[in-house]
């Protein structure tokens, strides 16, 4: 080989280097509407809105909530949320729910859906999966006794509906994962749920990125699996997913900055591309995406702050978001009771769309639970 040609490889080489770095220092473009991102006092809300709370928390009983979620089934709507008795993830969390048979506008009874357990475990919020014409939910069940700063043996336990009672069929992810969002099917006959894992020996706060992949058709049995990340960067990497056919998109809290990070499957969810920032906005905060029976790609986030719960949509086709609306502004009500991580806010968002609408739940000041029923017909992006 000759001198030259040495040379030229090497520039090459460099050449690839500098264009690989300096991708990953440009924020990825998930915001392609108007430049700069509008301010929340210039964002408008979404018109068709209605309200709804879901359950108050009750003085002297579970008087802290996180993680609303919700599932239609049998023409039912369900809500469950993670409670705690006085302090974020105290040693006496419960997973809680309500059903409602009018569309949310009146809710039943308070139920314990995962109602802790012997010894120092307990549970917390987590999700809700409709599979095979039966009501499944999946809670975060850990030692939660270590006073909210690690979740030691943190793992997911499952339970079905069965009748009027929920029965717990047991552990079904190990591996410190917590699931955060409905699983979804892939077109290898697996599916995916987004989540995070909690390793509670690493530097707090600190969790990694992650999904969990059934075994098939296996519902029973999950395995988590890491998003990468540079290391280095701390961030609570609550995970959201918009699943399609050839690519799945993560779309994940961050935290030591304002916006969200995003990641990129192209084989089912086995493996991810290296988180990376973007240019969409996030208050350090959860997200719930996902893609609307319009083909629209939304995300529902917390915008400058948690006092701030909007929506960000997408064009068919785009992959990526172009408009954005809020869903509720300005602070909510002072907590009535008092707890660690407690303070005004709309947070920790979860949606499903039935009926023509987008149903949004989310936590109010971490007391309450609040529902927002969106029209699906004016979450349009061209």
């Amino acid at each position: 080989m000759s001198p030259f040609t040495c040379l030229s490889l090497v520039a090459l080489l460099l050449t690839s280097v500098v264009a690989a770095v300096a991708e990953e220092n440009t924020p990825y473009p998930l915001w392609t509407g108007p430049t700069p991102f509008p301010a929340v006092a210039d964002i408008p809300p979404l018109p068709g809105v209605t309200h709804h709370v879901i359950h108050e928390a009750v003085t002297g009983e579970y008087q802290f909530l996180l993680g609303t979620a919700l599932a239609f089934h049998e023409g039912t709507l369900w809500a469950s949320w993670g409670n705690s008795l006085v302090d974020e993830n105290d040693d006496g969390s419960v997973m809680a729910g309500r059903a409602s048979e009018d569309g949310g506008e009146t809710w039943g009874d308070f139920q314990p859906i995962a109602p802790g357990a012997p010894g120092p475990d307990s549970h917390s919020h987590g999700v809700f999966f409709n599979h095979n014409e039966q009501l499944w939910a999946y809670a975060a069940r850990a030692d939660y006794v270590a006073g909210g700063t690690g979740y030691p043996k943190l793992r997911t336990e499952a339970y079905l509906l069965d009748g009027a009672q929920w029965v717990s069929k047991g552990i079904v992810a190990e591996d410190l994962f917590w699931p955060l969002t409905e699983p979804q099917p892939m077109k290898n006959g697996h599916y995916i749920m987004g989540g995070l894992i909690v390793d509670h020996e690493q530097d707090w706060p600190n969790a990694d990125a992650a999904v969990a992949l059934s075994d098939g058709d296996n519902i029973l049995q999950w395995k988590p699996i890491l998003i990468p990340r540079t290391p280095g960067k701390k961030i609570w990497g609550e995970t959201a997913l918009i699943v399609e056919e050839e690519r799945i998109t993560a779309l994940v809290r961050y935290g030591e900055k304002k916006l969200t990070l995003v990641s990129f499957s192209d084989d089912m969810g086995k493996t991810w591309s290296t988180l990376r920032e973007s240019n969409l906005p996030n208050a350090n905060s959860k997200i719930y995406a996902g893609t609307l029976s319009t083909g629209h790609w939304y995300a529902i986030l917390n915008l400058e702050n948690r006092n701030t719960l909007a929506i960000a949509v997408g064009a068919p086709g785009a992959h990526s978001f172009s408009r954005v609306w809020t869903i509720r502004t300005g602070a909510s009500h002072q907590p009535r009771n008092a707890g660690r991580g407690k303070h005004p806010q709309w947070s920790y968002p979860y949606a499903i769309e039935a009926k023509g609408s987008l149903y949004v739940g989310y936590a109010i000041s971490k007391e309450d639970a609040g529902l927002s029923i969106l029209p699906v017909d004016q979450l349009i992006a061209e």
